[in-house]
């Protein structure tokens, strides 16, 4: 299954490692520590970055929140749950 970061953009549902809604805080300096390759999903500006969607490989910047990328995500598993149980 697939997270639709974008129209785009999408990612492995299962190479997510974390979701970080930012709350105000700069996604510059988190994403500092990770030491990965950032993608402004979209292009768009730092100052409209709510949350991190970190990957093994890099960190996309969206402008949506946190909580919304992890429903997508919980939605996307339960659809992968479905696919396979009824296999």
């Amino acid at each position: 299954m697939y997270l639709h970061l974008s129209r785009e953009i999408s990612i492995p549902a299962g190479d997510i490692v974390a979701i970080i809604n930012l709350n105000g805080h700069t996604g510059r300096s988190v994403r500092k520590h990770l030491c990965l390759p950032l993608v402004a999903v979209d292009g768009i500006p730092e100052r409209d970055w709510r949350c991190l969607v970190i990957t093994g490989e890099q960190v996309f910047a969206l402008p949506v929140t946190g909580e919304t990328m992890v429903r997508r995500y919980q939605k996307c598993l339960r659809q992968a749950r479905y696919v396979f149980k009824n296999v």
